[in-house]
């Protein structure tokens, strides 16, 4: 009631003029920073809760990182949720990054609180490639292969990336739980040295790296010896010089105990000697007299 204009004469409003109006959800809750993810060595991706203000939002001033890291530009995404930050170089390691006087949109803009900050972490991206560094022989049809790194399933097991010399054949290759050793089974060894060439072999990590070409190992299969040694020959050359000859090399100290030797009618053995060639064993004795001797 009693309003009036401006006119001359001032027109007055009509007498308990009404007019409706809504008062919408004031939003008095500030932006809170979700996650921060790095992309590369150098672009960092900020999540907030709700959009931002452009204004405050691409300061770059509005925004620090432990470890020295320094922001050099800003950008937004369309939705203003999401905050790009070029940086400097990131090494491996933990970081801490965090806002300060980011706003939200609402009519009266609410300033970022205490939550801040965001913690995330760089690895760079591996770049090494894996080696083979060692093979072990499990029996004549299985290869151990040891390798640096856990590998690509599809490459370790492909048998077209290995190839073994003296026409050994690889039949499969089983890549086993820790990623890192290889079973190979083969056509039969037989007793001899042995060349394995593995090629396009990848590691495990996303760059998928290349083992070296013509990656080359050595390795050797000699059978297991199951065979005690026995004596060949035991001759007098004189009455106190007894050679012994057995069927294979002897182990140095047990060849050279004089307690693992016993000679009847009281020979007494003095000395033992281990021949160069390793089968064969000298024994000083006291005098034999003429007769039959048992070793």
């Amino acid at each position: 009631n009693g309003v009036k204009d401006i006119a001359s004469p001032a027109n007055t409003i009509q007498e308990n003029t009404q007019r409706t109006y809504t008062c919408g959800e004031i939003d008095n809750i500030a932006p809170r920073l979700i996650r921060a993810e790095l992309h590369g060595a150098q672009t960092l991706e900020l999540c907030f809760s709700e959009p931002i203000e452009a204004a405050t939002g691409l300061e770059a001033d509005n925004y620090a990182i432990s470890g020295g890291i320094a922001v050099s530009e800003v950008s937004m995404s369309q939705s203003q949720m999401e905050i790009f930050l070029e940086t400097s170089i990131h090494q491996r390691g933990s970081y801490t990054v965090t806002v300060s006087n980011v706003k939200d949109l609402g009519v009266s803009p609410n300033v970022i609180g205490s939550e801040n900050t965001a913690a995330y972490s760089y690895v760079p991206p591996d770049t090494t490639s894996p080696v083979l560094v060692g093979v072990e022989f499990l029996n004549p049809t299985m290869l151990k292969l040891k390798f640096s790194e856990p590998l690509n399933r599809t490459s370790a097991e492909d048998t077209l990336n290995y190839a073994i010399s003296n026409g050994i054949k690889v039949v499969r290759a089983i890549l086993d739980v820790e990623m890192t050793n290889v079973i190979l089974q083969t056509t039969d060894h037989v007793p001899g040295n042995f060349t394995i060439w593995v090629t396009n072999i990848k590691d495990g990590s996303p760059s998928k790296n290349v083992i070296t070409g013509n990656t080359v190992f050595n390795y050797d299969y000699v059978p297991e010896d199951n065979t005690a040694p026995n004596i060949v020959s035991s001759v007098l050359h004189t009455d106190q010089m007894l050679v012994v000859t057995f069927s294979e090399p002897l182990d140095s100290a047990s060849a050279q105990d004089k307690s693992n030797y016993v000679i009847n009618k009281n020979i007494k053995i003095n000395e033992i000697f281990l021949s160069s060639s390793e089968g064969q064993v000298i024994l000083e004795t006291s005098s034999h007299a003429a007769g039959e001797y048992l070793l």
